[in-house]
Formats: structure tokens, C-alpha cells, sequence
């Protein structure tokens, strides 16, 4: 991200970026709805013209479809598609925050990869500028050097943690404004410093340092080692 946002506000700010999607504005009931019939329906990670009628039903809409099929290949990406439903939903920011952490916890260990984060994010703005027609490139290198500033790469990132991201990351907050997207209230701001104090503490309770004076939590699947960047 880093000088990818500023950028992309800095050429755009006299143009006014209209959301051309008519999914926008959904209900959490309606997105849970959307997910649960993409898993039936689908068998893979990309959804054609068919199963697109079949899940949003009221939504069969050719050129809604093309919205998203930017390449003209005959398929959306699942991933693009869910992320831009859920950022412009109706939802509570933490919330949509939670639908993101679940559609990119593969494993369902409650806990993401770094490079799980940066698809995340990427999907995230790709689905952004699908949905208001920008025709930008997506600097791929650019965002994991700025996600290396937050999160290290040898330890899985919980929600509480993610969460703090959105909360105090100033490219996050850009890109929220940028695309109006409601940011984090004052209230959960305050929840999500509560929880990581308290995960912090229980990290602490949770961990050893081996002989080699190598740290390692004892939380999740299998210890994890805190590698320093």
C-alpha cells in the first residue's frame, strides 16, 4: 500500500467515483445467504455466468456479471466478488472486518498467514476498483512490504490483531474514506484494545524461550516461532 493509496486519492480527487454494483448495501443475513450458496453450488474458486444467477437469485444480471469479469473470460473470482460484497455491505465495520478474517482462514485455525493477509488485501482493493470501474494496476510487492511493518512473517495473525490493523493503520483508513467505507467507531476502537491486551497477556502465559533463545507461542495447531523481521 504505502505510496499506492496517496497516490490513487492524489489522481482521483477531482473526480467523483461512483460504486457501480447492485449488491452493494446487503445485510449480514444476506452475505451469510450468498456464502452458503456459493458453497453449494460451486466447486472451485471462480463463479460463471450460471452459478452467478443461481446464488444471487434477484441479482441475475448480465451486466452486474461483466462487472467483475474485467477479462472476459467467462468466470469472477469468488474471492474479489465476497470481498466487495462484504466492504460495502450494510454491516458494522467489525463485522465485515470478521467476514473477511473467515473467508481467508483456509484452515479454520481462527488465524491468518501473512501471505493469507496480502491476498486478503489485495482481493480487497481489486474488488474496489471493479466496483467503481478503475482500470489500476495492483502493486502486489508494494502491499507486503507495507503489511512486513505490521505483521510477522513466521507468526499467524488472530482477528483481535487484524482488527487493531484497520484500526490504526493510516493507508487503511485512506482507502476507507477514499471509497466510503464506515471506519471503525470510538466504541470499537475501545473493544479491540481491550482484546489484544488481553491476548497479549495470554501470549505471555503461553509461550517459552527455548536454549538458543528462540521464542515461541504455544497457542494453536503447533508451537509457532517468532521470527524477527
Amino acid at each position: 500500500m504505502g505510496e499506492f493509496i496517496s497516490k490513487l486519492i492524489t489522481d482521483n480527487e477531482k473526480v467523483e467515483i461512483i460504486n457501480s454494483s447492485e449488491i452493494k448495501g446487503c445485510s449480514l443475513f444476506k452475505l451469510k445467504e450468498y456464502q452458503a450458496n456459493y458453497q453449494m453450488i460451486c466447486e472451485s474458486f471462480s463463479i460463471n455466468f450460471t452459478e452467478f444467477e443461481q446464488i444471487f437469485g434477484n441479482f441475475k444480471n448480465q451486466n452486474e456479471f461483466y462487472l467483475w469479469d474485467t477479462d472476459l473470460n467467462g468466470v469472477i473470482d469468488s474471492f474479489e466478488l465476497f470481498c466487495g460484497l462484504i466492504l460495502f455491505s450494510d454491516c458494522a465495520t467489525e463485522d465485515k472486518i470478521k467476514c473477511l478474517f473467515e473467508l481467508f482462514d483456509f484452515n479454520h485455525s481462527q488465524s491468518l498467514a501473512f501471505y493469507d493477509l496480502s491476498f486478503m488485501i489485495e482481493s480487497c482493493i481489486s474488488s474496489c476498483f471493479k466496483m467503481h470501474k478503475l482500470g489500476i494496476e495492483i502493486p502486489s510487492r508494494e502491499i507486503e512490504q507495507y503489511l512486513s511493518g505490521f505483521f510477522f512473517q513466521g507468526v499467524r495473525t488472530k482477528f483481535n490483531e487484524l482488527m487493531h490493523f484497520a484500526n490504526n493503520s493510516q493507508e487503511v483508513k485512506k482507502f476507507f474514506k477514499f471509497f466510503k467505507i464506515n471506519p471503525i467507531t470510538q466504541k470499537e476502537k475501545y473493544e479491540i484494545e481491550f482484546k489484544i491486551q488481553k491476548d497479549l497477556y495470554n501470549d505471555f502465559k503461553n509461550s517459552y524461550i527455548n536454549s538458543e533463545g528462540e521464542t515461541y507461542l504455544l497457542s494453536g495447531i503447533e508451537p509457532q516461532k517468532i521470527i524477527n523481521n
